[in-house]
């Protein structure tokens, strides 16, 4: 059950006050003015309430989402990774006069990673909107002008063929019709997965490709057919599961799944789309409408001779210099933020977010 804030009072905040009174950070004391002057918090909850995954009447209650979120805020900051984030509001007695906590400790690094995946790119942008329009009203910055520095990251993915997608795309399917299985969801029906006979069709193909008489050429053409279609028997089974998923909408526990299926269908089609379009049809696919990979969809092709395949990465920063942000994806694809510079002090990033492989 999420807690949004605790203000109880207890035995323990008479020892702390005069404590917290002696001690104080300006950095932190004006991120926190900023974050309580605005409604921007009450946003973040009512995004939470509207969210179907999680519980605000029921279960065991969690840390305090106040105190979870400006955690995660200082993360950033001060460039620290989950477990020293845990470590700093256990042990810094300025981290813990920001976060109001008392005699309780700080959450785990696993709830701070959780919690990251959950907040959405909106509160990262107002917070950034606010702590600049803060920034000039102290006279700090102009907030005018902006610095680009651009290059290109290489993705961490396999050399992407045709068919090594078209596999790729049957695997995930599986993946996702097993875990519906696991959920205890039942489509009235017998639901196959295809992926042995993607794989083989995949070795023929592999197996034709650098042959050139005619008889090789049709082999490696209808083996291309025949994995097309298999994708497509893959891709029709995962909408009438999909659909079935949409009339148990409001089970919380299939909510994931069927994110998942939002997200992966469309980029299959794409798949199939572009290797009918490239070996079938002999078209040659512009770069920018190729996919490279159904997990990450935002990398391209970036280099030509020995290919490799990347995302955009640029970092902007302004005339103040704690103005900084950092962005990878197609054209600087700002899709997840983190807070994107501190009001007195050090940088800190603003990054696209990249899916995990296994997320489902």
């Amino acid at each position: 059950m999420i807690r949004f804030s605790n203000n109880q009072k207890d035995l323990f905040e008479f020892v702390t006050e005069p404590i917290y009174k002696r001690v104080n950070d300006p950095e932190l004391e004006k991120i926190q003015e900023v974050i309580e002057t605005s409604n921007l918090m009450e946003k973040f909850y009512r995004v939470l309430i509207e969210d179907k995954t999680v519980m605000t009447d029921f279960g065991r209650p969690s840390k305090s989402a106040d105190v979870i979120i400006k955690l995660l805020i200082l993360r950033r900051l001060y460039g620290w990774s989950y477990r020293d984030t845990e470590a700093m509001g256990n042990d810094r007695i300025t981290v813990r006069k920001f976060l109001g906590l008392r005699d309780e400790a700080a959450p785990d690094h696993t709830v701070l990673s959780r919690w990251n995946k959950r907040i959405p790119a909106f509160f990262w942008k107002e917070l950034n909107r606010l702590l600049v329009f803060y920034a000039k009203e102290k006279k700090v910055t102009s907030g005018r002008k902006m610095r680009v520095d651009t290059t290109v990251v290489e993705g961490n993915i396999h050399h992407p063929t045709d068919s090594s997608l078209l596999e790729d795309s049957v695997r995930k399917l599986g993946l996702l019709a097993k875990e519906a299985k696991t959920l205890g969801f039942s489509t009235g029906e017998r639901v196959r997965d295809y992926s042995r006979s993607a794989k083989r069709r995949v070795l023929h193909i592999v197996k034709y490709a650098r042959k050139r008489s005619e008889a090789h050429i049709e082999a490696f053409q209808r083996h291309y057919q025949e994995l097309v279609q298999i994708t497509k028997r893959a891709v029709n089974s995962a909408k009438r599961i999909y659909q079935k998923i949409v009339q148990h909408s409001d089970d919380i526990v299939f909510e994931p799944l069927k994110r998942a299926y939002e997200r992966y269908i469309p980029r299959i089609e794409s798949v199939i789309g572009q290797t009918q379009r490239r070996v079938f049809q002999g078209e040659k696919v512009p770069a920018g409408e190729k996919l490279v990979s159904i997990h990450e969809e935002h990398l391209y092709p970036i280099r030509k001779g020995k290919p490799a395949y990347g995302g955009q990465a640029s970092q902007t920063s302004g005339i103040w210099p704690n103005v900084q942000g950092t962005g990878v994806g197609r054209g600087c694809d700002y899709r997840l933020g983190m807070l994107p510079y501190s009001a007195l002090g050090q940088p800190a990033f603003y990054t696209c977010y990249r899916e995990p492989y296994g997320d489902i």
